[in-house]
């Protein structure tokens, strides 16, 4: 039998979860009578369990899923929690809880009796300041669901896609279970995280909109459990079980990491996502970000002809205003890359290159001037880097050409220190056509490299010319071996 409620204006503060019924179809969607509706009017109907508190997280010892008593205790500890299918949670405001709706397994009910949450619907909410504002987590079915119009603020994790220890060690039936979902419209407002999918497939997020991540109106920490190699906030996380998801249309603004992807065949396309703040583990089936276009290891810059509204997949020399990892730069930069983003797993032996060249323009005559080279990534790695500088001089008596290469070798520990790194000069020349001080090296362009005085784990190169530049191009070409 179908149940709509209707909620007036008002605060309502809650001394326990509300639960819809446990409905017990794990392979179906259910029947839509079953479903329960629940109806606000928007930001005046207000629900909160004055519960200011992270959601419970309990680790079994290999770290890999949460405990049967941490699963119980999130499915009592929200404002809602949702045990069958055809919900809708529709108009309102959730704040103030360690869990604003939970949506998975009924607890009460014993393991054989599986609760199943699919099709369910979610609109127009607000929730602000909770642990987590929705958890949704492994249970006999969430499938086919609906977010949309939702405004997160505040929260620690904002959505999370989790395994359960009933799914995954009880029923034998391993993670991936939160799929085929949709997320429409969604803005994260000063949370610690945006998005977290440790189990679901085929999940499709549209339109998320990331805002001022960290803030100082957020007290929450950063959730116990991150991956070991994300210790900051962050939009996007894939990481445990999950494959096929697919992220569009989304922004970031002042959020300091916008993706971390550990997943199979993810794909992110038309986001204004910085390559700078990506972490990509595994390699994404598809990358269209602000600044570059790649499907199958050739990218080009979507701001490269910006009259033209879609440009095709292949590799382009082209002028732009910055690097495409967000670096500005005045003069522009020209990139070529090969695969970027095929880097092997954490736990996977293998290898991967990548080329892109910097237009430094002019340079001042002994002014050392410094470029990235490798940024901090690719823990338990070595790095080779075949670098050649080309360099013209314009100023009167001081004509000439320039080339100098060099070769750079780097290691890097499990945490990413560059624990040995050297430079080799390969040839250096120069080239005025009047005399024999082109042989004195004296007056070639020096190069050594250095560790980045703030972040030590960047690998910079420095030049220096004894001469004034005026066009200055560094090509680098790169081979990390993990």
């Amino acid at each position: 039998m179908l149940v709509a409620y209707s909620v007036q204006n008002g605060k309502y503060v809650l001394s326990d979860a509300v639960e819809t019924p446990h409905n017990t179809t794990p392979y179906n969607v259910g029947n839509f009578s079953s479903g329960v509706k629940i109806y606000g009017e928007g930001s005046k109907t207000a629900f909160t369990r004055n519960d200011i508190r992270e959601a419970t997280r309990i680790f079994n010892t290999e770290r890999t899923s949460t405990t049967q008593a941490s699963d119980t205790a999130n499915s009592l500890e929200a404002c809602f929690s949702v045990y069958c299918p055809y919900t809708s949670i529709v108009d309102m405001t959730l704040q103030d809880s360690a869990i604003g709706i939970y949506i998975g397994q009924n607890y009460k009910n014993s393991f054989t009796s599986l609760s199943n949450a699919s099709k369910s619907n979610f609109e127009r909410l607000t929730i602000d300041f909770c642990g987590t504002g929705i958890l949704m987590l492994a249970c006999g079915g969430n499938h086919y669901m609906n977010f949309s119009d939702i405004h997160f603020i505040r929260c620690q994790i904002d959505l999370h896609q989790r395994s359960s220890y009933w799914w995954k060690i009880t029923q034998n039936r391993g993670d991936s279970n939160n799929n085929r979902n949709t997320f429409t419209r969604i803005r994260s407002a000063r949370s610690r995280i945006g998005m977290w999918n440790e189990c679901g497939d085929t999940n499709n997020y549209l339109g998320w909109h990331g805002e001022t991540m960290p803030s100082s109106a957020n007290t929450f920490t950063l959730p116990h459990g991150l991956p070991t190699d994300l210790t900051t906030e962050c939009l996007f996380i894939f990481s445990g079980s999950n494959q096929l998801n697919t992220v569009s249309y989304c922004f970031a603004e002042g959020v300091t990491w916008h993706v971390y992807n550990n997943g199979y065949q993810n794909r992110f396309t038309d986001n204004g996502l910085v390559e700078a703040q990506v972490t990509m583990v595994q390699q994404a089936r598809e990358w269209k970000g602000r600044y570059a276009s790649r499907d199958r290891g050739m990218y080009i810059a979507d701001n490269a002809y910006p009259q033209m509204t879609s440009l095709p997949l292949a590799g382009a020399l082209y002028l732009g205003t910055g690097l495409t990892d967000g670096t500005t730069i005045v003069n522009g930069v020209r990139v070529i890359s090969k695969d970027m983003w095929h880097t092997p797993l954490t736990s996977t032996r293998g290898s991967f290159d990548k080329k892109f060249q910097v237009e430094i323009g002019a340079v001042v005559k002994n002014t050392p001037t410094v470029v990235m080279l490798w940024n901090n990534t690719d823990s338990s790695s070595t790095g080779f880097f075949e670098i050649e500088i080309v360099a013209r001089s314009e100023t009167a008596g001081e004509f000439a050409s320039f080339i100098t290469k060099a070769y750079v070798t780097a290691h890097r520990t499990s945490a990413k220190a560059l624990a040995q790194y050297s430079c080799s000069k390969i040839y250096s020349v120069r080239t005025s056509g009047e005399n024999t001080t082109d042989i004195v090296e004296a007056n070639h362009i020096t190069v050594t490299i250095q560790k980045n005085s703030v972040t030590p784990q960047i690998l910079e190169l420095v030049m220096n010319s004894p001469f004034n530049l005026t066009a200055t191009t560094v090509f680098v070409t790169q081979k990390t071996t993990k």
